[in-house]
């Protein structure tokens, strides 16, 4: 990629001064050379023109957060009292929540200005739920129990495992098992 970058900057200022034809004829033989299609080559000669210094040195400046920490801070404090939604449909009913909590003294006043007042009616739902992803990842315990496939009531089960009462249906023609295993954990015991 280096090396395509290199010849790309050779071909950068006769592409510039050339007339139309002669572009086209600039355009052919880094085609040729390079391998790209005319509409890649093109864009490349046009990015390399405008761009001063190798390309690494070319740095875009990272935009700046539009909603702050005050906003994140309420915007939680109404997402967990609105009982967890999710952010599409607390984006939607924001304009209910929001005056709601406010009156019943459950938002914090400090961090509730007006300007995040604002951004809070504005906001997205998509957006709702990318701040909020720590927050909900934080909620959900770290590792949720999963079922192994064919392993639930009903299965045909020909061995039995300990604790498990494994009964022979004869009713009709094929024989099914059936098995009537309690999980394994307290308070699960058949009652007195």
């Amino acid at each position: 990629m280096a090396t395509r970058r290199e010849i790309t900057k050779k071909y950068v200022a006769d592409y510039a001064k050339s007339s139309k034809t002669a572009k086209g004829l600039v355009l052919d033989e880094l085609v040729a050379v390079t391998g790209w299609s005319r509409a890649n080559a093109r864009r490349a000669l046009s990015t390399a023109r405008k761009r001063k210094g190798p390309a690494k040195a070319v740095v875009r400046k990272p935009r700046g957060r539009t909603y702050g920490y005050d906003t994140l801070k309420v915007l939680i404090g109404v997402w967990r009292l609105a009982g967890m939604p999710s952010g599409k449909y607390l984006a939607a009913t924001m304009d209910l929540w929001l005056p709601k909590l406010e009156a019943f003294g459950e938002l914090n006043a400090k961090r509730l200005t007006p300007a995040v007042r604002a951004q809070l009616m504005q906001v997205s739902g998509a957006t709702i739920d990318r701040l909020l992803k720590p927050t909900r990842d934080a909620a959900r315990p770290r590792a949720w129990p999963r079922r192994r496939p064919g392993r639930c009531c009903g299965t045909r089960s020909r061995s039995a495992k300990p604790g498990t009462n494994v009964n022979s249906h004869r009713g009709s023609s094929r024989r099914t098992w059936s098995s009537s295993a309690a999980p394994p954990w307290p308070g699960n015991s058949p009652g007195p």
